[in-house]
């Protein structure tokens, strides 16, 4: 892949890639990133990169200001640590050691790319004025927020713009998609819980079923898209757990359902919520159940700002040519955090493609085969790197 020598000469492109292979060899959870944190921060420490903000025990920021003349701006680059509680199967050379947790998303390139970055900045502090923010976070995949954890720690409050990188695998190596607008919906999890009265197997006319009510919630749950919303509107309901019952001749007392909903607008999340409420109330009178609803917000909507994606899209151009932007992104039904930070500061979250089917890199984000093409890293990192130059001499 061809693109500016200037920005990443072939020993970085090592390092870049060592480092990713390190810590994808090494996946942590959410909330348990701590040996990620202090990989990355021993690699700033030696760039002569000391002056920390700690976000909680595991997370933190890091400013590398320029010695140049100029602007006074502030931008931030975000990048997530975490991985997935997902057993690995993917054939690769530096496979995760830890049964049962692999980056399945890519968040170890996103921390290798984000390091990188601050790495090359640091050491040409002349070439830029203003200050880049390094937000090094944890926990993206689960509650609570590592991301909305930065945002109440005032992280954001003084940033101009903020830059996010989200490898995918549906596009093809060495493109770059970062349109305006809407980008990644909504995400929130919801669970419910049945409760009825148990009874003999035989004799279910004295009992109270919770596993029939749970069977109808979902039948009705999965019909809000199709029947309640704007079909125009992106919005996805998906249970992902059911459990109830103890013995096979035995009525259930209790039941419990988990799920998500992916909304690509606050009219279609509204729905969404309202209607989950009232199919719960509804089942009182169809059933005999009680049931409740509680509903946790994971991340709003993610909306990328047109003057910062737009920095994205011309830093691409420079590093290497026209052929690397995509012109037409549809929007993502999966959901990040980072869009804490793009609703109180103007921001772009963009996606680097990372599939090549020469290679078998094929499979989707959060699939125990997920894999990339590690030639897209170096891409990734000099476009952050250039939109920071770009937008610090704006």
């Amino acid at each position: 892949m061809q693109f500016r020598q200037d920005l990443l000469d072939h020993p970085q492109r090592e390092h870049l890639l060592d480092i990713r292979r390190a810590i994808h060899a090494e996946p942590e959870l959410s909330h348990q990133e701590f040996a990620t944190s202090a990989r990355v921060a021993r690699e700033l420490r030696r760039a002569g990169l000391d002056r920390f903000t700690p976000v909680g025990p595991i997370g933190f920021a890091v400013d590398i200001a320029g010695t140049g003349t100029g602007s006074a701006r502030k931008i931030g680059i975000r990048a997530d640590m975490d991985a997935l509680p997902i057993h690995e199967t993917a054939q690769v050379a530096f496979p995760s050691r830890r049964p049962g947790v692999m980056h399945a998303c890519g968040h170890d390139s996103h921390t290798a790319m984000v390091l990188e970055t601050a790495l090359w900045l640091q050491h040409r502090r002349d070439r830029f004025a203003g200050t880049v923010r390094c937000l090094f976070q944890h926990s993206e995949e689960t509650l609570p927020s590592g991301a909305r954890e930065f945002v109440t720690a005032g992280l954001a409050d003084d940033l101009d713009m903020v830059f996010g990188i989200h490898v995918d695998p549906m596009l093809p190596c060495g493109q770059i998609a970062a349109p305006a607008g809407p980008f990644a919906c909504s995400s929130d999890h919801f669970d419910v819980v049945l409760s009825g009265r148990s009874a003999h197997g035989g004799r279910p006319h004295e009992g109270i079923d919770a596993i029939a009510g749970a069977v109808t919630f979902l039948q009705e749950a999965n019909r809000i898209s199709a029947h309640n919303a704007d079909p125009m509107m992106p919005l996805v309901v998906t249970a992902g757990r059911i459990s109830g019952g103890t013995a096979h001749n035995v009525i259930a007392d209790r039941a419990t359902i988990g799920g998500t909903i992916r909304a690509g607008g606050t009219q279609a999340r509204d729905i969404a919520h309202l209607r989950l409420h009232e199919i719960a109330k509804g089942l009182e009178t169809l059933h005999g159940v009680t049931a409740s609803v509680t509903i946790r917000e994971d991340a709003p909507l993610l909306s990328n700002d047109a003057g910062v994606a737009a920095i994205v899209r011309e830093a691409a151009v420079k590093v290497c040519g026209d052929k690397a932007i995509l012109s037409q992104s549809g929007m993502w039904s999966a959901s990040d955090d980072f869009a804490y930070f793009s609703n109180v500061k103007p921001g772009t979250y963009f996606r680097l493609g990372v599939r090549n089917e020469a290679k078998g890199v094929v499979h989707p984000l959060h699939h125990p085969d997920f894999a990339i093409d590690e030639d897209a890293l170096a891409l990734g990192a000099a476009v952050l790197i250039q939109s920071a130059l770009d937008a610090l001499a704006a």
